[in-house]
């Protein structure tokens, strides 16, 4: 009906125009610092981008047929622990130093934390991603939090390439966790490239 199609436009119209305030918000950020959107793509916690701003970042890349995109899926181990233990407040300070040394070594356009203790980050240029991974292997290794004496922070990493290994969320997201769960048989600490034979 006509009032059906009213609807279903006006709904295509601000999906749209929600959208391109997202991808404005994630290229020109001082321009809509402490607005609505700003909330809508941020994780409070750390200050990185959240999962919603990461998956229009993606979908940004793609549309813009970019050769190869690095995604760098990191999970932190001991967060559970740490907050059964010691309380929420000392996962809350777990999860801000990896924020704090993700944000030190990659840069705050494209890193993320798509939940818990789950992080992505995106690297147009593949040939300096080890190097950093390095550099944050490194970082993780020395954390010396007072509070938190007895603890001893790991994470593992799995890589996946966009549009290689896929182009959504999920493409990605499947791709570098069974990178990441290889990891495991090497200890933590670690990262692996997907391999698609291994899937």
């Amino acid at each position: 009906s006509h009032t059906k199609m009213k609807h279903f436009r006006f709904e295509l119209n601000l999906r749209k125009r929600c959208r391109n305030q997202i991808l404005l918000r994630i290229f020109f950020p001082k321009r809509f610092k402490n607005s609505l959107v700003e909330r809508l793509t941020m994780d409070m916690l750390t200050g990185l981008r959240n999962r919603n701003c990461y998956e229009h970042s993606l979908e940004y890349y793609i549309t813009k047929n970019v050769e190869s995109l690095c995604c760098l899926y990191i999970d932190a181990n001991g967060l559970h622990e740490l907050n059964n233990t010691l309380g929420h407040a000392a996962g809350d300070e777990m999860l801000i130093y990896i924020g704090n040394s993700l944000k030190a070594i990659f840069g705050t356009q494209d890193t993320y934390r798509i939940g818990g203790d789950e992080f992505i980050i995106l690297i147009q240029d593949e040939n300096i991603a080890e190097c950093r991974i390095q550099s944050l292997l490194q970082k993780v290794n020395e954390l010396k939090i007072e509070e938190l004496k007895d603890f001893k922070l790991s994470i593992r990493i799995g890589i996946a390439f966009a549009p290689k290994d896929g182009t959504t969320f999920m493409e990605l997201y499947r791709h570098a966790d069974q990178a990441l769960y290889q990891t495991k048989r090497t200890g933590k600490n670690n990262y692996k490239i997907c391999k698609n034979d291994e899937i």
